[in-house]
């Protein structure tokens, strides 16, 4: 059948071809119901007759309508004209990744803001248990105006895949052209040998694509199907600075972490990509400001007066942490206890103390450890004495947990499995600490778990199954209740003694971008930002009656922390990337601006008491200090 211009078909009108390929033909045409433009494919007749490739041209709509995400193409209705089936999608004006390859190098920030994109699709995909199975830069679509959408879910599987139900990709490439499971030069190793997937191979076929993105060229190459497959199977990928030597050093250890052929050394979820990535990036940008202004506008329900206090601040923690070592760009971490400086703030807000000066302080250096590639977002918590301090850290090889003196250099593991374990929180009385694991289960894919050992070691015990890797601890309240948020949007408590969880709280038509629960399990603290401006609120537990406590201009930083015993809270505001640190008292609102970081600290915990708080930051080495 002829699809002609003018051609309508129910609320369809036909505009024009706008392109076609093995399986079929795609047309621009009108919405005359809703006056929007759409994209229609219609499948080839010959190809229609054909019972497997109808399967999947059925395969790929449904499992594309499943997926609500702004970078996952959207899928409109599935029908049929005359006898031909076709898809409804939204019109994507723009070119394929692959266009863009062909006609011009990609910029460092451009490749790495596409590499975001695509890796936030695949997250909303996996956790719907979704793997694409099939990517490559000719299903990834950029908009004109930068939006990056992934299509052709047609060889999407519902993760986990079984083993029976994974076709055998090799006898396929040599005798059944056009049903090989994914397209060769993209395959990962497990695919090429027709094994079971999981959503480590979506990071692998990524890692392809974001190699071929930085280096102008993919990692591994071969003039037929199989010599390329054996390739994959057998070459190491040459490291992305020997091809592109101009590029940050970090970027190659993501890469290179995202092509590793044992899938149990790569990356375990695209959402910790995600995150190595923005904040390289952010860290990229933050480097390229630092010669702009640093002025930053605080408004507070009640005006604060420094009185030079600002300046004596920002030279000592310029002089006693900045330049105690110059880093280089995100290798490691480093932990900073700045004792004195939130003291010198604590006694600047009182009110018979405006205008004193902060005394000087020192930093001691209480534990070291070397980065692994990938450490970009350390966690760490003071225990409820202010003695201890839990983090997570690769320093044994997997990410463990560990606990160490806030005095001392040595630290001792509290986990030795081989599982990814982060997030720690301390149990009320101090002597148990709660994490979340992430671990195989038992259908073949990986499930976020909470999971609660001694504090000095042991057994651990799984206590409940958190919704996914996205997941974050917040605190374990007097109550035997666990808090954690999942995304910018929800708020869950978790009973320990049934492991069952109840979701609290969940914030429509905003942008959360962190959430504290205060100590008494009464309140909550939690920062809002839409366009340039932000908020910090309070409100009741079940998110009721909220009331500005703080609010300015700039971006506020996901990076904060509460002693809300004493009512104080810390937070970053960052503005021309220039990054503040403020004490905020959320009786009374005063703020007090007690560190101007030119590293990008960011903040992480909080103690008891409100006198030291934990920053992270990237050094040639992952450090914690004490100041004071």
């Amino acid at each position: 059948m002829t699809i002609e211009s003018g051609l309508e078909i129910g609320n369809y009108r036909i505009v024009s071809k706008i392109g076609s390929g093995g399986m079929g033909e795609v047309f621009l045409a009108e919405d005359t119901r809703l006056n929007r433009r759409v994209a229609i494919k219609f499948l080839n007749e010959d190809v229609g007759n054909d019972t497997e490739k109808l399967s999947r041209f059925i395969q790929e709509a449904k499992t594309a309508s499943a997926l609500n995400h702004p970078n996952i193409l959207t899928v409109f209705e599935i029908g049929d004209f005359n006898g031909i089936p076709f898809i409804a999608t939204e019109f994507i004006d723009g070119e394929t990744l692959r266009q863009r390859l062909e006609k011009e190098p990609i910029d460092l920030d451009s490749a790495m803001a596409i590499t975001l994109q695509i890796t936030a699709a695949l997250a909303a995909s996996h956790d719907a248990g979704v793997i694409h199975r099939d990517l490559k830069p000719e299903n990834i679509m950029i908009r004109n105006d930068g939006v990056v959408k992934v299509l052709d879910f047609g060889l999407a599987k519902l993760a986990p895949v079984s083993a029976e139900s994974v076709q055998t990709t090799v006898p396929q490439l040599i005798t059944r052209s056009g049903t090989i499971v994914g397209t060769v030069a993209y395959m990962s190793p497990e695919q090429a040998k027709g094994k079971k997937l999981d959503v480590r191979s979506d990071i692998f076929s990524l890692g392809i694509l974001m190699f071929e993105m930085f280096a102008g060229k993919r990692p591994f190459d071969g003039e037929s199907h199989l010599e390329l497959i054996s390739s994959i199977l057998k070459d190491d990928p040459p490291a992305l600075l020997t091809v592109q030597p101009e590029l940050p050093r970090q970027l190659g250890r993501i890469v290179d972490k995202t092509l590793r052929k044992d899938r149990n050394h790569r990356y375990q979820h695209v959402r910790d990509l995600h995150i190595d990535i923005e904040d390289l990036r952010e860290e990229i940008k933050f480097e390229a400001k630092l010669t702009n202004s640093t002025k930053s506008t605080v408004i507070g329900p009640q005006a604060t007066n420094r009185s030079g206090f600002g300046s004596t601040l920002r030279s000592a923690f310029t002089t006693n942490i900045t330049e105690t070592r110059r880093f280089t760009l995100l290798h490691a971490f480093v932990f900073v206890v700045l004792a004195a400086v939130i003291g010198g703030a604590i006694w600047f807000l009182r009110p018979e103390a405006v205008g004193v000066q902060p005394t000087a302080f020192k930093s001691i250096e209480v534990a070291i450890w070397s980065s692994s590639p990938g450490e970009l977002s350390p966690t760490a918590r003071f225990s409820p004495d202010g003695k201890l301090i839990a983090f997570a850290s690769t320093k044994s090889g997997t990410k463990g947990i560990w606990v160490t003196q806030a005095t001392s250099t040595d630290a001792i593991p509290v986990t030795s499995d081989a599982y990814a374990n982060t997030s720690p929180i301390w149990s009320p009385t101090g002597d148990e600490i709660a994490y979340m694991s992430l671990r195989p289960n038992q259908t073949g894919g990986t499930s976020a778990e909470l999971w609660r050992v001694s504090a000095l070691g042991g057994v651990p015990r799984s206590i409940a199954t958190l919704p996914n890797a996205g997941t974050e601890l917040l605190s374990w309240g007097q109550s035997g209740r666990v808090y954690y948020q999942v995304g910018e949007k929800e708020l869950f408590v978790v009973d320990l003694s049934n492991g069952t969880s109840q979701k609290i709280i969940s914030f429509e038509g905003v942008r959360t971008i962190w959430l504290h629960v205060s100590s008494d399990e009464k309140s909550i603290f939690y920062a809002l930002q839409t366009d340039d401006k932000w908020q910090i609120l309070t409100a009741g537990l079940d998110g009721k009656n909220p009331v500005a406590i703080a609010e300015g201009v700039g971006e506020i930083s996901s990076g904060a922390a509460s002693s809300s015993a004493v009512q104080r809270l810390f937070y970053s505001v960052t503005i021309d990337g220039a990054v503040r640190k403020y004490l905020l008292k959320t009786d009374s609102g005063r703020t007090a601006l007690i560190a101007n970081s030119e590293t990008g600290n960011r903040i992480v915990a909080a103690a008891p008491d409100g006198r030291s708080v934990l920053l992270s930051s990237a050094r040639e080495e992952s450090n914690i200090w004490r100041a004071g």
